[in-house]
């Protein structure tokens, strides 16, 4: 993916996935042909990302983090 907002918040580099500069299509190609000549490497940062994206970014941590923020909203309009 590119590094580009919350992004490599997401992406750790060469852990769960690789990132680039936006705009720079020969490194997202290069890194794509690397995957594909490398499928257990592929899989390794595959499972990666999903279990960090289960540790931290869980559906509903998300909601009761938005709820939290929206309570918060209210209390400063109050």
């Amino acid at each position: 993916s590119t590094r580009h907002g919350g992004i490599p918040d997401a992406v750790i580099h060469e852990k769960t996935g690789y990132l680039v500069e936006e705009g720079d299509d020969s490194a997202m190609g290069q890194y794509m042909i690397k995957l594909c000549e490398n499928p257990e490497r592929a899989k390794e940062m595959g499972l990666a990302g999903r279990k960090h994206m289960q540790e931290h970014y869980e559906h509903s941590d998300q909601i009761s983090k938005l709820l939290e923020l929206a309570k918060a909203a209210i209390d400063k309009k109050t």
